[in-house]
């Protein structure tokens, strides 16, 4: 038998905002946020709500809300924030965009005034601690206009929003702006954001600013995104549409692989993966063929794979969702395996939740290939007549431990073949105990497993 693998600058002043809005991090928010303030929860101190404003119904008396029917007025010298659903120390593949609109009162110019507020869109270390604001710096200037530009500073002594050497614009007409910071890759693993300004609904950029330091290195130094604060307000100011991005699909690159050329969404990323990865026309999701691990991740869209461990790779797959693997729309063609294991990778997949694949949940394949796959639910598309759906397969020599799995809903309606929950198929060795198999058409096909007999 084989042997089984076991597998006061704003920076002082952020610590202060880390102590009220709680120290929490998470490899990644599960997907965008938007907060247009029309629920009485849409304020508050939670990862879902926006902090120190006050819900404010369009109506009589009050400007019109940028969209719907309200939103959020906060009061001068108030501490707004919002952690956009949740801090991250993961930058996300195709980096992400945060974006409020903000209602510019030109009276509030009076002759000599200088009120100023500043936006600011920070982000995260890979511990999930602060790293860096990005700002917008703006103020009144006196004569019935917002004077603007951008740093990574705010407050008085920090910021000017008519500082030369930034660029600054000016906007004199009343209305819902906007700002809107977009976080990306400059192509060559450091971090950029654009920070531009808009009237709502437009296309005209007013004002732009980019900044990027060459030591803010993308899963070195930057991770994810913090939160939206609105620092150092001298005057009330209306806020709506507060919102931080879904994931932008990444660009597919052709690798060589043990099946093929296939092109993939991400290749070995040195820090594992985790987070969200909405893949639009690449065939695979995640490909090693080094060592490396998906945690906590939410993989989909891939049409041939999900994660592909290859060449020897030593890879673990946790606590992750993996779905919507195969073409779009689905077909009875022979592709959409949620995880693979090929060419003797080895590794453990635990935890993880595995639907909507148009061929196999979990596949472990050719010899020296050695996977433990432990305390999954893979679940099929249930009676469907286009394809033979198997959950999880042990074939062509690999070896696997199969322990503590849910596996369902596998069923072909159609002629001939037959859909399994578990197909051992030529395998080299496989134990398996505790597993829940039902709603399958066949719970356990064997054809050869190897190692023995071993009971489900």
């Amino acid at each position: 038998m084989k042997k089984f693998l076991l597998p006061l600058t704003i920076a002082a002043i952020s610590a202060l905002l880390l102590a009220i809005a709680g120290g929490a991090s998470a490899a990644a928010p599960p997907g965008s946020y938007t907060n247009g303030f029309e629920n009485a929860a849409d304020v508050g101190s939670t990862d879902q709500a926006m902090f120190d404003v006050n819900q404010v119904a369009t109506g009589p008396g009050t400007i019109g809300s940028a969209s719907g029917t309200s939103h959020a007025l906060a009061d001068t010298g108030s501490s707004a924030f919002t952690r956009y659903g949740g801090y991250s120390s993961v930058f996300p593949v195709g980096g992400y965009t945060t974006s409020a609109d903000i209602y510019l009162d030109t009276a509030a110019s009076t002759a000599n005034s200088d009120l100023r507020f500043d936006w600011d869109s920070a982000i995260s270390d890979t511990s999930g601690a602060f790293h860096r604001d990005f700002v917008f710096n703006v103020g009144t200037n006196g004569s019935g206009g917002f004077v603007m530009s951008a740093s990574n500073n705010a407050g008085r002594s920090g910021a000017d929003p008519a500082n030369p050497g930034r660029s600054p614009i000016t906007i004199s007409t009343s209305g819902w702006y906007t700002f809107q910071h977009r976080f990306y890759d400059n192509g060559s693993g450091v971090l950029a954001a654009d920070l531009t300004v808009k009237a709502l609904g437009s296309a005209t950029v007013l004002g732009a600013w980019t900044l990027s330091d060459s030591t803010d290195s993308i899963g070195t130094a930057v991770g994810g995104n913090r939160y939206g604060w609105l620092v150092n307000n001298e005057l009330p100011l209306a806020l709506d549409n507060v919102t931080r991005s879904g994931f932008d699909a990444p660009t597919c690159q052709t690798v060589s692989t043990s099946q093929g050329p296939l092109t993939a969404a991400v290749v070995d990323p040195p820090t594992g993966y985790a987070g969200p990865l909405p893949v639009s026309g690449c065939q695979i999701g995640v490909y090693f063929d080094q060592a490396g691990s998906v945690t906590s991740a939410d993989i989909s869209g891939a049409t041939h794979y999900g994660v592909f461990a290859d060449k020897g790779a030593a890879v673990d797959v946790t606590g992750s969702q993996i779905h919507q693997i195969g073409d779009v729309p689905f077909t009875g063609n022979q592709n959409g395996r949620a995880v693979f294991y090929a060419n003797g990778a080895t590794g453990t997949v635990s935890g993880n939740t595995i639907t909507q694949y148009q061929k196999n949940g979990v596949v472990i394949t050719d010899a020296k290939t050695a996977v433990n796959v432990l305390n999954n639910r893979v679940t099929g598309r249930g009676h469907i007549p286009t394809i033979a759906q198997n959950g999880i397969v042990v074939m062509l020599g690999a070896s696997a431990v199969i322990k503590g799995n849910a596996v369902s809903s596998n069923w072909y309606t159609g002629p001939t073949w037959t859909a399994c929950g578990l197909l051992f198929y030529q395998a080299g060795g496989v134990k398996q105990s505790a597993n829940t198999l039902f709603d399958n058409q066949t719970n356990l096909c064997n054809v050869g497993r190897g190692g023995g007999n071993f009971k489900p």
